[in-house]
């Protein structure tokens, strides 16, 4: 699943995916890029299927909540715009995820006056604990709310919110790339992490600079 999809950013994922592809049979793939990327290996056209993103179809059977009683729970104003942020270590590169961060922490700070922020923990690469840090920093010098997990059912509850209010799904996170779309909520994508990755139309990349990212969060 997801077979032949590039990721540069400074994680290991490429590494992974392609020595499973090496060891597979059949390969579902998400675009007609990594269909050509697994030709490109050798691999036989008649083994991979483009399908697509497989968990679309998962999502679409979901029985997603009211994100108005997610709300409501959190203590959040219903009627603001809502920023979902989650940022990942980079594990090649210890010190680029602090500068990243504190960056893209500082810019939420900021625009926590006029927007709910919601910032969820980063995954366990290494790197993990600055992350933290800079994430404990910017919720009490803030209004933002940070949160160790949503879970899946509330994180995509809340992207649904986008049918109310502007929802921003933002950071490093690979859901920017792939969920948020979905759900037709606005993807920035902050720094080098998901390098590599095709994206969506509706997608903005930018650098990890202070007031570049509060100017596109705007």
């Amino acid at each position: 699943m997801e077979a032949g999809d590039l990721t540069y950013g400074g994680t290991f994922d490429d590494s992974i995916r392609h020595s499973i592809s090496n060891i597979s049979h059949l390969y579902s793939t998400t675009t007609e890029n990594s269909f050509r990327v697994l030709q490109n290996f050798g691999i036989s056209s008649d083994r991979i299927h483009l399908t697509g993103l497989l968990s679309y179809d998962n999502l679409q059977d979901l029985d997603l909540m009211d994100p108005l009683d997610i709300l409501n729970d959190l203590n959040l104003d219903p009627c603001l715009p809502l920023i979902l942020a989650t940022f990942h270590p980079i594990p090649s590169n210890p010190s680029l995820i602090i500068t990243e961060s504190s960056n893209f922490f500082a810019a939420l700070r900021t625009l926590s006056k006029t927007a709910n922020v919601l910032a969820t923990s980063p995954n366990h690469d290494g790197g993990r604990k600055p992350t933290l840090t800079h994430i404990e920093e910017s919720v009490k010098a803030s209004n933002s709310l940070h949160i160790e997990s949503l879970g899946a059912n509330r994180y995509y509850s809340l992207m649904s919110h986008s049918r109310n209010v502007p929802v921003i799904i933002t950071g490093n996170s690979s859901s920017i790339i792939k969920k948020a779309p979905f759900f037709n909520a606005h993807s920035l994508n902050i720094g080098v992490r998901q390098a590599g990755r095709l994206s969506s139309p509706t997608q903005e990349n930018i650098q990890a600079v202070q007031n570049i990212i509060e100017d596109a969060l705007h």
